[in-house]
Order: structure tokens, then sequence, then C-alpha cells
């Protein structure tokens, strides 16, 4: 029975003819064909999916096996580390891409340096004063990392990563010697925080007015909002919460706590309740 199940499916790679095609130097053809065709994609299949994946990555004619699959249009098995509905979708993306008008104008792939220095020489040009402009792709790759212009203008300027996103520091559209990253743009805004105000310490307020200067707050300013947090934690006069946060530091609770804990204990008393909360 298995052998007829077998044969019924779509074969793997043929390694025993036409040698001299990409067939012969498949790495399944010495794996069991079962493992390329799981019985589905998701549940117990996706260990054997992902097996069968692992060889067709160790396999040096892995990019010939999918193409010959999508010009095939296989509709079971793995091929080319892909599933049929991998592939699939693979094929819906490429069909959508070649519908758009834009596709033809746009490069067909993206321009590769080996250094942000050859990236910046290739397409760094002088403009009107101290402003320089890029006139190349929106993204290039350099060393095998997609990098945008700005990044490619810092490195290359300052020999060094940026930290964060790269903008432009100027009203010239495109200029790339004009820029800032997070660190910068941090620094000038700590540099513009109004003078600390000595009055002010002691206070929440100025607890964040140290906090927007990126300082260390002073003692009496972080004992000012300390304070405040506990304020804020304590539970309201004329609640139950409060009825436990005076017997809790000991001292007599007030008229609304009290009669609002005598309330809760009417209530549980009507509702059947005989264990009280309070003693």
């Amino acid at each position: 029975m298995t052998a007829i199940f077998t044969t019924l499916k779509t074969p793997v790679p043929d390694t025993l003819e036409h040698g001299d095609t990409w067939r012969t130097h498949a790495a399944c053809r010495d794996e069991d064909p079962d493992l390329f065709f799981p019985a589905g994609e998701t549940g117990p299949y996706t260990a054997q999916a992902a097996e069968a994946k692992a060889v067709c990555c160790r396999c040096p004619v892995m990019d010939t096996c999918l193409q010959w699959a999508m010009t095939q249009r296989q509709q079971d098995g793995i091929w080319g580390g892909l599933t049929a509905r991998e592939r699939h979708n693979l094929r819906h993306r490429k069909a959508k891409a070649a519908r758009r008008p834009e596709t033809a104008s746009r490069p067909s792939a993206i321009l590769r340096y080996a250094t942000d220095r050859d990236a910046y020489t290739a397409h760094a040009r002088h403009a009107d004063g101290d402003h320089i402009e890029w006139d190349g792709p929106n993204e290039v790759r350099v060393d095998g990392v997609r990098r945008s212009p700005n990044q490619v203008a810092w490195r290359t300027s300052r020999d060094q990563a940026p930290v964060g996103q790269v903008l432009i520091d100027c009203d010239h559209d495109g200029c790339i010697a004009h820029l800032t990253d997070r660190t910068v743009r941090d620094e000038r805004a700590r540099l513009s925080a109004p003078p600390a105000d000595p009055s002010r310490c002691g206070t929440v307020s100025g607890y964040r007015l140290h906090r927007r200067r990126g300082e260390k707050a002073c003692a009496p300013c972080r004992e000012a909002k300390n304070g405040l947090t506990r304020e804020q934690q304590q539970p309201a006069c004329g609640t139950r919460n409060g009825y436990r946060a005076h017997r809790s530091r000991g001292e007599e609770a007030c008229g609304p706590c009290r009669q609002a804990n005598s309330a809760a204990d009417r209530r549980l008393r009507n509702t059947g309740t005989t264990l009280q909360l309070t003693s």
C-alpha cells in the first residue's frame, strides 16, 4: 500500500537519470522522499517541514530547484526550501509587483559598496554654500547592510555609528552635511532647558525641572516627590480602606471612615455573611 501512494506523489528530484543536470547535485538525493512531502503545514508537520528545509539550506542547487518548481507549478512538497503555500505567496507577490507601472523604471538591485566612504564618494555632491546633496538612490548596501544616505554621510564624516534616527538639521532639502542623531538632539534639549531655580528646590516642580535638564534631582526635590507619591497612595477618608489605614497607623478613625466601615458591615449582615472584616 505504501508503494502505491508513493507512486502517486510528485517525485523528488530524480538522481538516477539525467546525470548532467542540477538534479545530480541535489542534497535530497540521499534523503527519504517522504520527508519532503509532509501531510500538512501546521501542528505536528511543522517539525518535519523544518527538517526538510534544513536539507534544502545546505543544497548547492537550491535556487535552481525552486525556479524549476515555480516554473512547473508544483502543488505539493517542499522544493527549494519553500512549501507549496510559500511558493504560492511568492508567485503572487511577483505577479503583483509586475503589475505596478513604476516597476519598470525602478532599479533591479540595490547598489553595493564595500565601505561607507565608497558610497559617499560616489553620490555626495557639493551644493550652494556648505551644503552637500545626495544624488544616488534612497538606499544602498554597505558591507551587506542596508543604509540610508543620512546614515552613510554620518558614518563617513564622524567615523562612528549614529544613535537612533539620523535627521537633517538645516532647511536645505536633501542636505547630508548637517545632520543630527538622538544623542545630539538630547544634548540640545538639555542645554535649552531653563536654568535651575533654587526657589523651586524642595518641590515637585523642582524635581521635574531637574529631570528635564537631565540632572540628578537634589535631596529636597526627591523628598518632595516621594511625599507626593505617598499621599497619592494613601486611601481617601470616607471609605473602608481609609478606616483600615487609620487602624494600621494606630490612630482613631475619623467620623467619615467610621461611618463607611459601619455601612460596609451592615451590607455584609444583610447579605448573610457572618464573617466581618473588622473586629
